[in-house]
């Protein structure tokens, strides 16, 4: 097997099952919004945007609905 028809593999293996494609570490959304260059470029470095990504991938969020999110609409103790 090639190494493209590896990564073709690979990739109908997370549509079977898409808890492969599952992030395995807790913080790997902390260590993604660190890095982005959104955060480092936006105005001031404003870090909500890497909370945004945070949200996002945690929650398993779509755009759609982390755009129309507000924060009265999260519940930080339940």
């Amino acid at each position: 097997m090639t190494g493209w028809q590896k990564l073709h593999k690979q990739g109908e293996d997370g549509l079977r099952d898409p808890r492969a494609l599952a992030l395995t570490d807790p913080d790997a959304p902390v260590q993604l919004a660190d890095v982005l260059v959104l955060v480092a470029a936006s105005h001031d470095q404003y870090r909500g945007w890497g909370d945004v990504v945070v949200f996002a991938a945690r929650t398993a969020a779509r755009i759609g609905e982390v755009s129309g999110c507000r924060v009265q609409d999260v519940d930080t103790d339940q």
